[in-house]
């Protein structure tokens, strides 16, 4: 049974109809190809171990930059305590 595009339940007979003015037929091939495109890409998972891998990488970085952040100036005065020491 196939529906028309108004979403009445009314039957079409594919085989008296033209391929433009079926029911299941696409509204033109832009849309056919866009939609076979969208649906690839949504099924394709081959993508997600690289996605996960840029999220730690992402987050491993956040925390580094928090860590020298908070540690540099601590780091800084005893860098130039030492260096103070070695001129004297």
């Amino acid at each position: 049974m196939a529906f028309n595009r108004s979403g009445e339940g009314r039957r079409l007979a594919k085989k008296n109809l033209p391929s433009t003015q079926r029911a299941d037929a696409p509204i033109n091939q832009e849309d056919s190809g866009m939609r076979n495109m969208v649906t690839r890409f949504w099924k394709d998972e081959s993508g997600q171990g690289l996605v996960e891998y840029a999220l730690i990488l992402f987050l491993v970085s956040i925390v580094v930059i928090v860590a020298l952040t908070t540690l540099g100036k601590k780091t800084n005065n005893v860098l130039n305590n030492v260096g103070k020491a070695l001129n004297a």
